[in-house]
């Protein structure tokens, strides 16, 4: 009976938590970046770029659509990861080559 209650605890804690999917577009001035969770707009989350030294101090806002804009200026080919976070606890990342 008590493995019974924690299966079905952990089952419900699992189904509540959800993930969130970052899709990116790269242009010639930045990167488009849309945030949905649950095939909604996830808006309001904080947006980082990890590995570009000039952006290291910077952090972009996902609007009520769930996009950011986030302007970069790489003279050279590099991949570019992209990490969103919510109240400062890390909900998705992935990287644009």
């Amino acid at each position: 009976m008590l493995k019974s209650i924690a299966l079905s605890t952990l089952l419900i804690a699992s189904a509540s938590a959800s993930a969130v999917e970052l899709q990116l577009r790269d242009t010639q001035n930045g990167i488009y970046v849309k945030a949905t969770e649950q095939s909604e707009p996830a808006s309001g989350l904080t947006v980082n770029v990890a590995n570009v030294p000039q952006l290291n101090d910077a952090s972009f806002t996902t609007d009520e659509r769930g996009r950011v804009f986030i302007p970069l200026t790489l003279n050279s080919s590099r991949s570019v990861k992209v990490e969103a976070s919510d109240m400062g606890q890390s909900v998705a990342s992935t990287t644009i080559f």
